[in-house]
């Protein structure tokens, strides 16, 4: 079995290690009693999980993805607070989701997809946001937002697939584009006009739109990338291997 195990280590010096070679070690585990061995297989599975092998999507279209969603409604889904501060350029204070909040700590900054909490010091994205919200993968919080957001992926998470709903009626609601409005409104008299932020509320409110009409959004690209882990001598002093 130790020939077996270092026979992948070799493969991800000299190939790298892919989706195919996951499944294979995680099967080897059932029939491991080593504790060494045990250890050795799961710090590759680690390695190999956390270099995004086993997600379909190709890291462009992850990107895509990213950069074309939005959290601030992603928030507000969980959040039923009446009054929500707009502090600056399109920054709204809200109730922080991470711990226990009397007096809204938490600052997401829309149109950069962050969030930040003032006092329990958590920062998120839009797809961190999803991971820690809903208790899920990385992948699966990417397959979330794809299907939120309408990016037609080709395929079905059937895990993460029914919360998409609750997410898109936020999209779809009237205050949520209230609070585009009047933090449009908002930068508009303390910064003035520019193309800038017209095209940037502009994208926002065309998202708004599309997802009423059900409609996915006809730039995204999907491509096909054979990911692998190639190992290097750095993680190999750095881990258990």
């Amino acid at each position: 079995m130790k020939k077996i195990i270092n026979s992948f280590i070799d493969k991800g010096f000299n190939e790298g290690l892919n989706k195919e070679d996951y499944i294979e070690l995680k099967n080897l585990l059932i029939n491991i009693n080593d504790k060494n061995l045990i250890l050795k297989v799961n710090t590759l599975l680690s390695l190999i999980y956390n270099a995004g092998v086993l997600n379909k999507l190709s890291d462009e279209n992850i990107k895509y993805i990213k950069d074309n969603s939005y959290l601030l409604p992603l928030v507000l889904t969980n959040n039923n607070q009446e009054k929500i501060k707009i502090t600056s350029m399109d920054s709204y204070m809200l109730l922080c989701p991470f711990h226990v909040d009397h007096k809204p700590s938490f600052s997401v900054t829309n149109h950069l997809n962050y969030g930040h909490c003032f006092t329990c010091k958590t920062n998120v994205s839009n797809i961190s946001y999803l991971k820690k919200q809903e208790n899920i993968n990385y992948i699966d919080a990417t397959d979330l937002l794809a299907y939120i957001f309408l990016f037609d992926i080709k395929y079905q998470n059937d895990k993460v697939l029914p919360i998409t709903k609750k997410y898109q009626e936020t999209i779809k609601s009237d205050r949520y584009s209230k609070l585009l409005e009047q933090g449009l409104v908002r930068e508009i008299n303390k910064y003035g006009v520019s193309s800038l932020l017209l095209e940037r509320y502009n994208d926002m409110f065309k998202t708004i739109d599309r997802i009423k009409n059900n409609e996915y959004d006809s730039n995204f690209k999907l491509k096909s990338e054979n990911k692998k882990l190639i190992l290097t001598n750095e993680i190999l002093k750095n881990t258990n291997l």
